[in-house]
This record gives structure tokens, C-alpha cells and sequence, in this order.
């Protein structure tokens, strides 16, 4: 009797390790998001006196340069601020600069939609954030802080490209003096997560 179970208590140990043996689950023992970093993820900043969306986009591996996916906007006492997102994830670490708005021009398409307004601001802001990556999240979660800040100058130019009677294609530019807006830092926390698994191109989310 005495040897039946230890023969068996001897299996059932050696099953246990073999069973053990076939690696780290999925988001467990700090192994890397199953599917990769590829996709789009979107953060929420606050602060006292501040509010803020910025989102970036991975696809093979590193961002891509869609504008529309890789912005910032942010509103502080009154003003809104907005630009583009320069991001990087290395491992469990997500860091970014908020850039100023990239230049944008009018399309020559004869599809493109009347009238185009662009704008430019030396008075826009700059920032900067830094966090971590949940690698144990199915949402690929992300949180950390960073700073956004403005910059001296304060006048904001507006180019309306719009068409007249005859279809011909002008434009009129309005400068304005915002009256040198003083200058801020401002320190934010975020939170965030993946938005979607895949990048442009797949209509898997």
C-alpha cells in the first residue's frame, strides 16, 4: 500500500513540472503584448487648470506619419492648443514630445473641399510626456505624467483658400495679435489605452 502511493504522488509531482513547462502565458511574467505594439492608442492628460487628448500610431514596429493619428489638442483657461505627436515605445516605456503643428498646404485635388482654412502660431505650446506600458494588459494600457508649456511669441495667422463665382482658387490671410500672451508651464497626468490592434489598412480592432 505504502508503495502504490508513493508511485503515485511520485506522477503526479512529475506531471505538475511537465505541465509547467510550456512558458509564460500570454501578459504574464512581463512577456511582451501578444500582438506587438502595432495599433493606435489615445491618452487623456488633466491637471488643475488643464485637459487634453494626444494619440500616436504604431504600424511594423515603429509610428507612422499620419498626422490626423499622431496629434495633440489640449485646452487651458480658455485656449485651445494643439500640434503633432513625435512618440516611442522601447519595452514597458512610452515617451513623446508634443510638437508644434506641422505645416500643412492646400490640395490640388479637384475633390478637396471649399474653403480650406489653415492656420500657424508662434504662440502655440510644446510638451512633453513620459510613462509605462502595461505589458500585462489586453488594452495595452499605458499611464505617466508630462509637461506642457508655452512658447513667446503670441500672434496667430489664419489662410482661407476658398473659390469664387467663377471656380477660380484665392486665399486671404488674418493675422492676430493675441497681445503677447504670458508665458505657462503646466505639469498633467495621463491615462490611456489602445485603441485599436491594427493600424491603417486592417478593419480588425
Amino acid at each position: 500500500m505504502k508503495t502504490f502511493f508513493l508511485s503515485v504522488t511520485f506522477a503526479l509531482v512529475a506531471f505538475d513540472c511537465y505541465a509547467g513547462n510550456f512558458g509564460p502565458a500570454p501578459f504574464r511574467n512581463g512577456s511582451p503584448l501578444v500582438s506587438g505594439v502595432d495599433g493606435t492608442y489615445q491618452a487623456t492628460a488633466t491637471d488643475t487648470n488643464i485637459i487634453g487628448i494626444f494619440r500616436f500610431q504604431y504600424s511594423g514596429g515603429s509610428q507612422t506619419s499620419e498626422l490626423k493619428k499622431n496629434s495633440w489638442i489640449f485646452f487651458r483657461e480658455g485656449q485651445v492648443m494643439r500640434g503633432n505627436v513625435e512618440a516611442a515605445i522601447n519595452g514597458s516605456s512610452v515617451s513623446g514630445i508634443l510638437a508644434q503643428q506641422a505645416a500643412q498646404s492646400a490640395s490640388t485635388n479637384t475633390n478637396a473641399t471649399f474653403p480650406l482654412i489653415i492656420t500657424s502660431s508662434t504662440a502655440d505650446s510644446v510638451g512633453n510626456f513620459n510613462g509605462k506600458l502595461n505589458l500585462k494588459s489586453p488594452s495595452g494600457a499605458f499611464s505617466g505624467s508630462g509637461v506642457l508649456q508655452s512658447l513667446t511669441s503670441a500672434n496667430l495667422t489664419y489662410t482661407i483658400i476658398n473659390t469664387d463665382n467663377t471656380g477660380a482658387i484665392g486665399n486671404q490671410t488674418i493675422e492676430i495679435d493675441q497681445g503677447g500672451a504670458q508665458g505657462f508651464t503646466n505639469s498633467f497626468q495621463f491615462r490611456g489605452v489602445r485603441t485599436s490592434v491594427y493600424s491603417t489598412g486592417s478593419s480588425t480592432n
